[in-house]
């Protein structure tokens, strides 16, 4: 149910927006952010996470009240959209999960099913293929279908990759290698690996800044070079992200590494004082908060580290050369089936976070969530107040360009 409020939502979205994008964020990245979000409905969506929680939690995204009880908590990705998920490298192996945990925390686990639903209906003006609501209503309900049949058989480990997903990790694997990833973003001079500072994505970052950051990687690195990671995502552009130069050990420096620091902020999830005291009492950072959410989230080890600098906290993780995901799909069966794996993979994933969680009672979440679940109202209601709320992000992303129009 979208519910009513008393402030107009064009009040509403502008405020929330200019509130997640100050003006005193980076001029260009702002920019180059803002005119994005005006390109479709989906990206808009993509950028606003903010916005899913703070209608939830003003009651604008309306549940039933017996829906909102502390039984149905797991971890939750936090912004489950269709390109949230994708290739990376666990152990030297390729595998295909989230992989995205800014915005993971404790709460309600069907808040990660409604974002996801909504993002089906978001995304089908986007498709090569012409479709109907009807053929997007039956992928929905394919998704919802496959996360319920995971939970009820609460697997211990996930099922392999539907045919589209094996090809393209098929296709990874031949074509990608490590120095294929080096050679896109590095040069070699003098027999000496940098970045190169020459691509539009990557620039300079004050000596200071560099030497505080060498400083704070230095027990698990031998850092040879740090770059500025420009237009990288999009909900996260704004925050602080860098690249940073391994030392391998070979002379040739063909084994370099790349790896990522994000800089990690609080979930969106946390709108209510009550909940940040609690949220701050339990993590002693933001970048800890998101150590522990990929690993209570995922069934295996992505040896993601943490550092602070200058009062912030940073995530790291390894650039990975099969990191990829699918941006597009020319067929809605192809769609289906992902959408399919994904309701298992995510299903998994919350079970698999109680299990982790020695603050959960994980016997109790899977007994009271499988009955939930086992309603056939839940599942129909799930379906409707998800294809509602895309609507209702159809109709803020209009409000939105005409927000820009009227700024501009």
């Amino acid at each position: 149910m979208i519910k009513a409020l008393n402030k107009d939502r064009f009040t509403i979205i502008s405020e929330s927006i200019l509130k997640q994008n100050p003006l005193s964020m980076d001029a260009i990245v702002r920019k180059y952010k803002l005119n994005a979000m005006k390109k479709s409905s989906f990206i808009f969506y993509r950028a606003t996470a903010h916005i899913y929680f703070e209608d939830f939690y003003n009651k604008f995204l309306e549940v039933p009240k017996n829906w909102l009880s502390s039984d149905y908590t797991s971890w939750i990705q936090g912004d489950f959209h269709l390109q949230n998920v994708g290739f990376f490298e666990s152990d030297s192996k390729i595998v295909f999960h989230l992989n995205d945990f800014d915005e993971s925390y404790k709460s309600y686990f069907y808040l990660d099913i409604i974002r996801l639903i909504s993002s089906i209906y978001l995304v089908g003006d986007n498709l090569k293929e012409k479709s109907s609501k009807k053929d997007l209503d039956l992928i929905a309900k394919s998704f919802l279908d496959s996360y319920v049949q995971t939970f009820k058989s609460n697997p211990s480990s996930i099922e392999s990759l539907p045919k589209k997903l094996k090809k393209l990790e098929k296709k990874l694997l031949e074509k990608k290698t490590q120095l294929l990833l080096l050679n896109k973003w590095t040069k070699v001079i003098n027999d000496q690996r940098s970045f190169n500072f020459g691509l539009e994505k990557l620039n300079k970052l004050d000596k200071n800044l560099q030497d505080s950051l060498k400083s704070a990687l230095s027990n698990d690195f031998q850092v040879k070079d740090i770059a500025i990671r420009m237009y990288s995502g999009l909900g996260s552009l704004g925050v602080e992200k860098y690249y940073f130069l391994d030392e391998g050990s070979d002379i040739d420096n063909s084994d370099d590494k790349i790896f990522e620091i994000k800089e990690q902020t609080k979930p969106s999830c946390i709108q209510k004082k009550e909940d940040l005291e609690k949220y701050q009492k339990e993590f002693s950072s933001n970048a800890k908060r998101a150590k522990i959410a990929t690993s209570f989230l995922l069934p295996f080890d992505t040896d993601y580290k943490t550092i602070e600098v200058n009062n912030k906290s940073y995530g790291i993780k390894e650039i990975s050369p099969y990191k990829d995901g699918i941006d597009s799909f020319k067929k809605l069966s192809s769609l289906n089936k992902y959408c399919s794996y994904l309701g298992h993979l995510l299903a998994h994933s919350h079970i698999h976070s109680t299990k982790k969680d020695i603050d959960i009672d994980s016997d109790l979440f899977y007994k009271k969530s499988l009955a939930f679940l086992s309603k056939k109202e839940n599942i129909k209601l799930l379906l409707e107040i998800s294809k509602k709320y895309a609507q209702q992000v159809e109709t803020d992303h209009s409000i939105f360009k005409h927000m820009m129009l009227y700024k501009n």
